[in-house]
């Protein structure tokens, strides 16, 4: 009767099931909040990237305006008939171009409202679907204790370890050169060809260790195929937003490299190595969490945890790399007369933040790899 009566009393209230909220009272009310919420959080993702294209659109209108009327003034004597200085037509612009420090850090703050936006929608959609339902899995994993020493330590992982430092300070290196080419020496060209050598070069080197690391890891066992779990939505989701982005991309090269030559060519090849390398990086990450050792020889050998650890870096360094994706949209201007610039605008301002955010995301879910794919897991009925 007292197992009944708890039961009972369990169904009338919200718990948290496996880090899940499942709401059992008011249903009805609830999946009408759940969705309100949701729907608010895509219209603040819709919002901001109304407001930065139309900042965008105003920008390089007035910018063109000032180039304009700054090209066709003339010096003119002083004396009569001359004009004052406040009524030239420069100063109906010359507020909108003058560099404000909003402007300059609105391309990477940007981003964190819409990844922000996307992370509130996710996990909004979650919640709605486990309302009314109580998930009593039938088996439940148990870590063995024996695997839980120091599930953080850096044994082998050292090498992964160092080689990742060494592409994260060759990346801030290849980052300051590409600012100084940028703004210091105004070589728009030079600026983009380094850019896309230091992309291309991290997309290759990670996507060759994600095949490695791959097989690696079929040495460990395999869970099974459960439920999608929250990080799974997420990148999948991310994704998506990438290969949209990649597509773009690669169409709008192939139809430039004939006038912008090596710069369309390298934007072609990095934007294929882009969308192959997030895919493989994405079985690799959906297969790696759902594996643990088999024994404490896998628990003690730990196979792939180097190249795991240098994944996890190397994302990083994407991670900061496409941070500046706005800046490289000003260098190489080929996308943006392919397509219009306010059709590209809001292709970037769609794609973009979803790109960094896989990035982030993947080195997150990389971490998760790192700590639980190498202890031992049992599953009891």
């Amino acid at each position: 009767m007292q197992k009944g009566r708890d039961e009972k009393e369990g169904k009338r209230e919200s718990v948290c099931v496996c880090g899940r909220v499942v709401i059992n009272m008011h249903k009805a009310l609830a999946r009408f909040g759940l969705v309100h919420i949701a729907a608010t959080n895509l219209c603040v993702w819709l919002l901001c990237t109304i407001h930065e294209t139309d900042e965008d659109w105003r920008y390089n209108e007035a910018t063109q305006k000032y180039n304009v009327v700054e090209s066709a003034s003339t010096p003119k004597p002083a004396g009569i008939g001359a004009k004052n200085s406040g009524d030239s037509p420069k100063e109906d612009v010359v507020c909108y171009v003058t560099t404000t420090l909003a402007r300059n850090t609105a391309p990477f703050l940007f981003p964190c409202t819409a990844q922000y936006s996307l992370i509130a929608l996710a996990m909004i959609y979650k919640i709605y679907c486990s309302v009314g339902k109580l998930h009593r899995p039938r088996h439940q994993t148990e870590t063995d204790p024996r695997s839980l020493s120091n599930p953080t330590e850096c044994h082998k992982a050292n090498k992964g370890l160092f080689l990742g430092l060494f592409i994260a300070i060759l990346t801030l290196i290849s980052m300051s050169c590409f600012f100084v080419f940028d703004k210091k020496l105004n070589n728009a060209k030079s600026a983009a060809f380094i850019f896309y050598i230091t992309e291309t070069t991290l997309l290759s080197l990670c996507a060759g260790v994600v095949v490695v690391a791959f097989f690696k890891l079929q040495q460990l066992r395999f869970l099974g195929l459960e439920e999608a779990s929250f990080e799974s939505l997420l990148l999948v989701i991310s994704l998506s937003g990438l290969c949209m982005y990649n597509i773009f991309l690669v169409v709008s090269s192939i139809a430039t490299v004939s006038q912008f030559g090596v710069l369309s060519g390298l934007s072609l090849i990095s934007s294929l190595l882009a969308f192959v390398e997030a895919a493989l990086q994405s079985v690799f990450i959906l297969d790696g969490m759902r594996r643990c050792a088999a024994n404490d020889g896998q628990v003690m050998m730990k196979p792939g945890r180097a190249l795991v650890t240098f994944l996890l870096l190397v994302n990083l360094c994407l991670w900061v790399l496409n941070a500046f994706e706005a800046r490289k949209a000003d260098s190489m201007p080929a996308h943006t007369q392919y397509y219009g610039f306010l059709a590209w605008s809001i292709i970037s301002h769609i794609c973009i933040p979803m790109i960094i955010f896989f990035r982030f995301h993947s080195a997150v879910c990389l971490s998760d790899i790192w700590t639980n794919a190498y202890v031992i897991k049992r599953k009891e009925l």
